[in-house]
Formats: C-alpha cells, structure tokens, sequence
C-alpha cells in the first residue's frame, strides 16, 4: 500500500470509517489506571477525532467522485486482509489481556483449542493475500474466523455476573417466563438488585438456545454472522469487494468480540435488516424491521422521525402513514402484553433504573459540558441537537446513502450527549455508516454503467 491509494474516494471513506469504528466502539481499559480529568482529557482529543471523520463520510459521497486512482480487486483485498489480521492480533491480545483480570472469574487460557483458532486466523489470512476471486468464500472464511474466535471465548470464559450482569439478567428473566412468572421484576444478582432493563425485543430473541441449555452468547454469535451475510447479499452485485472489505472491519472488530458478554446482537440484526430492505426498495419489510428494532432497543425511538421522513420523501404521505400505523401495531403486540401482565415492572426497569444515571466512559461530550451545566440540563439539550438534526436530515436526506449516514448521525449526536454512554453504544452508528459508504458506493456503479450504456447506444445510432 502507498499513499497515492487515498486519491481513491473509497480508500479515504474507508479509513475514516476505520478510525470511527476503532476509536468511538473502543473499551478504554486504560481509565483505571488514570486520573478522572485526565482520562477525559485524553477521551475529549479522541471524541473530536471521531467526530471529524464522521463529518467527512457525512459530508462526502462517492456517487459523484471521480477517483484519480480507483482501487483494483487485488489491491482491495490486501487492504481487507491487512485490515482482518491487524483486527484479530489485536483480539488475540485483549484475549489474554481477558484471561488475566477474569481469572477471578474463572476465565483460563486452554492451549489446543487457542493454538488451533490462531492457525486458522493464519492459514486463512495467508490465503487472502494471494487475492482470490472467490468472494462467497472469502465472506465464508470471514464469518467463520468470527464465530471460531466467540467459541473459543465461550469455552475459555464462562459467563460472569460480576464481570458483566448483561446475559445473566437475560438469563434470569429467560427463566422466569420459561416457568411462567414475571420476567419484568427485580432480580437479586451478584453485582446487586437490577430489574430487567431491556425491551422485549432484545431478549425474547434469546428463548430457543437458552431453552435449549445453550450459551446466551451463542444469540449473539448468530445474529452478527447474520448482519453480515445480509451486508453481503444487499451489495454483492455492485460493489462485491468493497463490501468484503467492510465485512471484514466490521465483523473482526476487535472490540465487538473482545466484548463478547453484551447483549445488542437482536438490535443489531433488526438494524441490519432494516438497512438491506432500504438498499433493495423493500419498504414494507424496512417498516416491519425498523418496527422491529424498536421493540428491541430505545435508540430506535430516537430515529424513527428519521426513518418516517425518508418513507415521505420516497414513497409519500399514503406510504408514511402506513409507517405510523404499523409501527404502532408493532408497539402494542411487543409491549402490549408485558404492560396488561406487570405494568409497573416494566417500567421501573425500562424507564427508571437509568433514569439518574451519569456513566460515560467512552467518547462523549458530557463530562466537560457537565462542568459548566446541570446534568437536568442535558435532556433538554438533546432534543434541541436532535432538533437540529431532524431539521438537517429533512433539508439534505436525498437518498439511500443520506438515509444512512444521517441516521447515523443522528444516533451518534445523541449518544454523545447523552447522560449515560457505554463504548458498545456506537456498534449500530457503525454499522450504519458501513451501508451509507455501500449505498454510495453501488448508486456510483449504476450510474457508471448507465452512463456507459447511453454512450454506447449513442455510438450504435451514429
């Protein structure tokens, strides 16, 4: 790789993507080892890194791009190898790092089965750099490094409430439905008394393998695999090795297996469902999906102005007000029931447990904006940047890589003014960004060749 790649649109989109995605979903272990100011300090310069390239893939499409020097298939596949393989070394790393803190938790280092994923990572990488044409095994191999990579943490670190109470709590409430009491209630864990604090939609998924006895990660596991095949088949046809090369960021993301205890896979897969349909014009399934995800998680709730402002723009008022009603059938069949059955449950552990809450260990602009102002202050300052950015996203929303991008935004905007902000919570913003850079990248293709296909009809007449 040489610098004269980054005159290529794509290239540049890419590592700004890549600095997003390492920086904002990054865990910053190294919090514990520094002062309070100065670890926000050292978060604040990474926070205005972010944004700065979130503003470049905002700001800049490759639909009208003329690349100086677009990338070849050979040199696309390196970029993803070299990307893949930085990706898992680092993993490896926070995998020992893991064995190490958790061995309290019963965390241990097994040599076989380690010795044998690191082989695979090798043999598979190596591979890759010879720059095969075979992408369906390229995504393949992909998919299932990730999935080797979870099964050894599955087998080396069971879960552990005091390292992270997330599936547990799913697990305890799995339990309660299972033996038809109420999942909506208070449970006495080892890190203390939670209530269920998730939305019906994030843990319900979690039913079929935890019936069957098996590890909640494994839901996880599956629903991220699933993301990505979805990436895959939405942009295969158009932009095949620049969707590799996404994949493979995406999925090796170092910190989404390093953390692999959290609970957003069902979200993650609504959200990635949701964009496929819109890259495919299948708005009623988009609806249905998007309706989906917010039964799973609030950040949704955040967005749905979003979402209805693109029905309208593309499909008109009859389409959006369908939206409406059908997101409130939605609403009613996932809430619904959990209300009518423990009303109150529901919603101290949906609305209240966080509801004084003040964590952001990761990037934010809350810390130093809570010098100056009163943490009552910052719900009312989300809605005026939200405001804002319904405003911004109504005037410029144009397409399916506006629709993207500003819904990325737009989630991004409000988590880093949020009160309470978990490094994990950036995984969807990612994830959007990843389909706007692929809708662009494919409406460029198809522009590329209808421009080809008139010039040539054009030839033919004369």
């Amino acid at each position: 790789m040489n610098l004269s790649l980054l005159k290529d649109a794509r290239t540049r989109s890419f590592l700004a993507y890549a600095a997003i995605q390492f920086l904002a979903t990054m865990d910053p272990y190294f919090r514990k080892h520094l002062p309070l100011e100065l670890f926000h300090l050292i978060m604040a310069v990474i926070t205005l890194v972010v944004i700065g390239c979130a503003y470049y893939l905002l700001k800049h499409s490759f639909i009208d791009a003329q690349s100086k020097a677009p990338l070849s298939r050979t040199a696309i596949i390196r970029l993803a190898t070299i990307t893949g393989l930085m990706s898992e070394v680092l993993t490896f790393a926070l995998f020992f790092l893991q064995a190490k803190f958790g061995a309290k938790f019963g965390y241990a280092i097994h040599a076989v089965p380690t010795i044998a994923v690191a082989i695979m990572i090798a043999a598979f990488f190596a591979w890759m750099w010879t720059a095969p044409d075979k992408a369906g095994f390229v995504v393949t191999g992909v998919c299932l490094l990730y999935a080797a990579v979870m099964l050894l943490t599955i087998y080396s670190f069971p879960l552990a409430e005091k390292r992270s109470d997330m599936l547990p709590l799913i697990d305890n409430a799995l339990d309660n439905l299972l033996n038809g009491k109420l999942p909506y209630e208070v449970y006495h864990m080892q890190s203390g008394k939670i209530p269920l604090t998730y939305l019906p939609g994030m843990w319900l998924p979690h039913l079929p393998l935890s019936a069957l006895g098996l590890d909640a990660r494994m839901t996880q596991m599956f629903c991220n695999i699933f993301s990505a095949l979805l990436i895959y088949h939405a942009f295969k046809q158009r932009a095949l090795w620049f969707t590799i090369l996404l994949i493979t960021a995406w999925l090796l993301n170092p910190w989404l297996q390093y953390r692999h205890e959290i609970y957003l896979g069902p979200y993650i897969l609504a959200t990635s469902a949701t964009l496929y349909f819109i890259a495919r014009d299948r708005f009623t399934a988009a609806t249905l999906a998007f309706g989906y995800s917010a039964i799973t998680y609030q950040f949704s709730w955040i967005l749905a102005p979003v979402f209805c402002m693109y029905i309208f723009n593309t499909q008109g008022l009859r389409s959006a007000l369908r939206t409406l009603i059908i997101f409130g059938v939605i609403g009613i069949i996932g809430f619904g029931p959990f209300l009518v059955w423990n009303r109150a449950g529901f919603m101290n552990g949906v609305f209240g447990h966080w509801e004084n809450a003040f964590v952001a260990p990761a990037v934010n602009l809350t810390f130093w904006l809570s010098k100056i102002i009163p943490h009552t202050w910052f719900q009312i300052i989300q809605l005026i940047v939200l405001g804002a950015c319904y405003v911004f996203a109504w005037l410029n929303m144009k397409s399916k890589p506006g629709f993207a991008r500003w819904m990325a935004f737009t989630l991004a905007s409000f988590i880093l003014f949020n009160r309470l902000i978990w490094h994990y919570f950036f995984f969807p913003v990612c994830l959007y960004f990843v389909y706007g850079m692929l809708m662009s990248t494919a409406e460029k293709s198809l522009s590329t060749q209808t421009d080809e296909s008139d010039r040539h009809e054009k030839s033919y007449l004369t």
